[in-house]
Order: structure tokens, then C-alpha cells, then sequence
């Protein structure tokens, strides 16, 4: 195509867009039609006004809420990292030729070369006169074994 007959086609469209621009003015579009001026049009972009926002909130909240649980999660994850870090020390320390010098002392008896070890007797958990008390069931021995529990609660509202 030549120069002269695009501009001839060019100015064609423009003339044609000019001339009937008039009456598709005149003439609304079914979107203008149901929301110019009209009560449910109205009605209707409220509603989905008010659903958009109500999702938009509840979105809002649950992303809240996850956010919540993702730093709980966070501060979970903190608090067994320092206890496994306190356990880790635990067992270098059991691990450690201290601690089992230490337990080989105080459970078998370990002494080094020139120590002297004393050990003292356990005290005994009863006082008063060992040779009138019973080893197994720590009654006196000639004496009235305890009354039961419901009897002394006789005694004590009706005496006798």
C-alpha cells in the first residue's frame, strides 16, 4: 500500500469514529444501565462492598493468628535449643575425667595414693531406746499398737 491511500484510510476512521460517536453516547452499556441512578444497582455494589471487606478482615485475622503461632513456634524452637545446649554440657561433664573421679570417690570408696578415707555411720532414723523398738514394723515393743483413724475421730467428737 502507498503513503496517499493508508493516510486516505486513516482519515476515513477518524471522519467514521466522529460521526457515530454521537449515538453510541446516546446508547448505555448494560453495566451503566443496571448502576446509573438505579436502587438495587446500588444495593447490590454495597453488598459486595461489605463482603469484600468482611473477607478482607477475616483474612487480616487469620493471618494474625498464624503469625502468632509461627512465633510461639519460634520461642518453642529458642527454649530446646538452649536446653539442648544445657544437656550437651551435661554430658561433656559426665563425660569429663572430674565427674568420674568424683563419683568413683563418693560411691566406691576411691582414694588416691597417702588419702585415708573415713566413713561415718548412717544416724539411725528412730531415738529414744533401740533395744525396745521393733526393726520391721517400728512398734514398741509391750505397747498398745495405734488405734486405727476412724476411732480416734470417735474419740475426739464423743470422748471416751
Amino acid at each position: 500500500m502507498c503513503q496517499e491511500s493508508k493516510l486516505h484510510l486513516l482519515l476515513f476512521a477518524i471522519i467514521y469514529s466522529m460521526k457515530y460517536a454521537d449515538t453510541t453516547k446516546q446508547e448505555k452499556s448494560w453495566f451503566e444501565k443496571i448502576f446509573s441512578g438505579s436502587s438495587v444497582g446500588n444495593l447490590i455494589i454495597i453488598g459486595l462492598v461489605i463482603y469484600l471487606s468482611i473477607l478482607l478482615i477475616r483474612s487480616v485475622i487469620d493471618n494474625y493468628a498464624i503469625n502468632q503461632e509461627i512465633d510461639k513456634s519460634y520461642s518453642e524452637i529458642d527454649k530446646l535449643k538452649q536446653t539442648n545446649k544445657d544437656l550437651e554440657k551435661q554430658i561433656n561433664y559426665f563425660k569429663s575425667d572430674t565427674f568420674k573421679e568424683i563419683e568413683a570417690r563418693a560411691k566406691l570408696g576411691y582414694q588416691k595414693p597417702g588419702e585415708k578415707v573415713i566413713i561415718l555411720p548412717k544416724e539411725r532414723e528412730s531415738s529414744g531406746d533401740s533395744d525396745n523398738t521393733d526393726s520391721l514394723s517400728n512398734i514398741k515393743i509391750g505397747n498398745k499398737p495405734p488405734n486405727p483413724n476412724y476411732i480416734d475421730w470417735w474419740q475426739i467428737f464423743f470422748g471416751s
